[in-house]
């Protein structure tokens, strides 16, 4: 079994955007903490800040019976050497019950030391890359690889985003070694402009007319610091950003993860429950039923 890791004194949390977040604090006057006593929760609201787990602990956990566990341990710490603990951002993704990873690497931070090519060759050392090309002048935010159980990364994904009249907007192109197509525009959407999301799940042809809306705007989950909606080609998708952990356990079961992560969840429940969870699926129609044909869920290592 994989050694726990555990967050160090005075090292910096970061979300799935690569932007530094406090950690839930579980004290009398926490408005999570009332919002778990209303909810008759109370076996996970004191942790010792001392033993505090990772969220790279589920990384591991979700990895560990895949080929992909063991180059990825050795790919963490050539990462951290690289470009430091916590700067690499990674998405555990459920693909019709199959578990795939996809890296992200955000340059906002780390400009200089965010090299596409030089990402690439460190990729290379662990996994069948294919030759990518891509001009690192454009003014492009992040890009990204999926890597499947076969240990090939054959495309990347490069990210472009801009604040448009107070409104954040990113969009993404799918590169491979022959082609450059369009994949996904993002939108975000804070708390005071939630009820304008609604209508615009609404408006698109993956969903139907028997579809209702709590069905994609989970109730469960509204309690987030921000969501993201994805346009995509074949589906749509939503992003809620900062969940709790009591939430983030209600994802885990909707969304049918591996039976051994959630009870791994569960079990370190107090050790976890500092982080604020970032989550996300996607949706169309299929045979005239919304279907969720995948799901994820993220992290820093």
């Amino acid at each position: 079994m994989q050694t726990l890791e555990f967050v160090q004194k005075d090292e910096i949390l970061y979300n799935y955007i690569l932007l530094p977040y406090n950690p839930i604090e579980f004290t009398e006057h926490s408005v999570i903490r009332d919002i778990l006593l209303k909810s008759g929760i109370t076996n996970n609201l004191k942790t010792d800040k001392n033993e505090r787990l990772r969220i790279s602990n589920l990384l591991y956990k979700s990895l560990e019976k895949t080929p992909l566990y063991t180059p990825i341990n050795e790919l963490i710490k050539d990462l951290r050497n690289k470009i430091g603990l916590n700067q690499t951002v990674w998405g555990i993704k459920n693909i019709n019950g199959k578990v795939e990873l996809e890296l992200y690497f955000y340059r906002h931070l780390q400009h200089s030391i965010m090299e596409f090519d030089a990402i690439l060759d460190i990729l290379s050392k662990y996994f069948l890359v294919e030759r990518l090309t891509f001009d690192e002048n454009l003014p492009f935010t992040m890009f990204s690889f999926d890597i499947a159980e076969n240990m090939k990364i054959e495309n990347a994904n490069i990210y472009f985003s801009k604040y448009y009249e107070e409104s954040f907007h990113s969009w993404s192109y799918k590169l491979s070694a022959k082609k450059i197509e369009f994949e996904n525009h993002y939108e975000v959407y804070t708390q005071p402009n939630y009820y304008q999301i609604p209508e615009k799940i609404l408006s698109s042809p993956f969903v139907n007319s028997e579809t209702t809306i709590s069905e994609i705007l989970l109730p469960q989950l509204m309690n987030c610091s921000l969501i993201f909606l994805a346009t995509k080609r074949n589906r749509n998708g939503i992003y809620y950003q900062g969940i709790s952990i009591n939430q983030f356990i209600v994802f885990l079961r909707k969304f049918q993860y591996p039976k051994e992560l959630i009870k791994f969840v569960e079990l370190y429940r107090n050790q976890l429950n500092y982080i604020l969870f970032d989550i996300g699926f996607d949706y169309s129609i299929i045979d005239n039923k919304l279907d969720f044909g995948k799901s994820g869920f993220y992290g820093t290592f």
